[in-house]
């Protein structure tokens, strides 16, 4: 993922809340990542080839870890078929993935916030690296700007601790690792493996 969440006003996570939990737990992880990413040279075939499989095997891995999501009232709107359009884009830029390995449950606002934070993140890069990214579709794909800040608002509104905010923050920090685990496999260094701190 290009790994570029956008941090927004310091107001819009609130003073306590599982927006700020997560920007707070998941900073190291975010930053190594986007440290491994940075060396890849976007403006050359080879490196954007590297780029695209790297987030082709990480969303396949979340789509895996998603499930359905049916029945679950934590699940941002849409967020399977959107899923489902990133990983159909960069199957179209890369060809498919391999089928992942099992990949434990993955609570839906972790997911939520990992994806459609890379998406604005994708924007910013795309913009940089404009000529080297022209004709991927999955650079083409929308940023999902209205999306961001209505998960946004839903975590600025839940507290940062208790158990619900454990399970969504020690996700977020497996989905950052499931990149890692990709970019690794293309001789990326940078591992963003940590460990939650609970604030339970």
């Amino acid at each position: 993922m290009p790994s570029e969440a956008p941090e927004g006003p310091a107001s819009a996570g609130g003073a306590d809340s599982l927006r700020m939990r997560l920007q707070r737990d998941t900073r190291a992880a975010h930053d190594r990542l986007d440290a491994a990413l940075a060396r890849i040279d976007l403006g050359s075939a080879s490196g954007l080839a590297a780029f695209l499989q790297v987030q082709a095997e990480g969303f396949a891995m979340l789509r895996a870890g998603l499930g359905d999501g049916a029945g679950d009232p934590g699940l941002a709107p849409g967020l399977s078929d959107l899923l489902d359009e990133m990983t159909a884009a960069l199957a179209a830029d890369v060809g498919p993935v391999a089928r992942p390995a099992q990949v434990p449950p993955l609570s839906p606002d972790a997911v939520a916030y990992v994806t459609l934070g890379s998406r604005l993140g994708t924007r910013a890069l795309a913009q940089r690296w404009a000529a080297g990214v022209a004709g991927s579709r999955y650079f083409a794909l929308p940023s999902r700007g209205a999306e961001w800040r209505d998960l946004v608002a839903r975590l600025s509104a839940r507290p940062a601790t208790g158990p619900a905010a454990d399970r969504v923050t020690a996700d977020a920090l497996t989905c950052f690792s499931l990149f890692d685990e990709a970019a690794e496999r293309r001789g990326l260094a940078g591992s963003t493996r940590a460990t939650v701190s609970s604030a339970a």
